[in-house]
């Protein structure tokens, strides 16, 4: 049966992008799509989830040189990237760094204990990094995964339309906020749409992780000193 998986969610996937192009409603976005129908399918059938990871583990292989490729639009706009790095750089950072913040302290305020701050506080990277992260500082990997899906999915299907109504017309500004709040997907609706927007979103998306990652032990001192206090 698990053998059934990998075609059937190409079939679904592949049905779900010949929906958009002809109905490109941002709600119909393909991989929002995808999740919905085959979260249905699951649930109708009563086949758990790790049958079905295991059946659709060549898909899972291609998951990391897929996040990679989104670094080809980065390769082709370099030069402009790098004529506006400091500035980025300088963003990229600050927001990591408010973003973990403010995560933190809103929970902290509403009473979440150690584990689940530490669950949240990496949900703004893309996802094998929060992970690592999250177990790093004793939190959850698979409910942050969850968290980073989430966040992904607002902003892929909603970051553009949210640009429109703000009347946000920067390429860097679009990208930086697809790739620092949307991670793989945001960069992968950007590549969909405009090569510039897409790069400045992989160099957020790389950005961000890096610093996440590289700030680990003060998060877990900020939950210990907040929890332990």
């Amino acid at each position: 049966m698990s053998l059934l998986f990998l075609p059937l969610t190409l079939i679904i996937y592949y049905s779900a992008v010949k929906l958009y192009k002809r109905f490109p409603n941002p709600l119909l976005a393909p991989f929002l799509i995808s999740l919905v129908v085959i979260i249905g399918v699951l649930l109708i059938t009563g086949i758990g989830y790790s049958n079905y990871q295991k059946g659709t583990k060549a898909l899972t292989f291609f998951l990391d040189p897929g996040i990679v490729a989104l670094a080809y639009p980065l390769f082709t706009s370099l030069s402009e990237v790098r004529r506006q790095f400091i500035p980025i750089i300088t963003c990229v950072v600050v927001g990591a760094m408010v973003g973990i913040i403010v995560s933190i302290g809103v929970l902290f305020l509403l009473g979440a204990n150690a584990q689940m701050l530490a669950t949240i506080a990496p949900r703004a990277v893309t996802t094998p990094i929060a992970m690592e992260v999250s177990r790093m500082i004793a939190g959850k990997p698979g409910l942050t995964a969850s968290l980073v899906i989430i966040a992904g999915l607002f902003g892929s299907v909603g970051g553009f339309s949210l640009f429109k109504l703000l009347k946000v017309r920067s390429e860097a500004a679009m990208g930086m906020a697809l790739g620092c709040a949307s991670h793989a997907l945001g960069t992968a609706k950007a590549a969909e749409i405009n090569p510039k927007i897409a790069a400045f979103s992989s160099i957020a998306l790389i950005l961000s992780a890096i610093t996440t990652a590289l700030l680990a032990p003060v998060i877990q001192w900020i939950i210990h000193f907040l929890t332990q206090s």
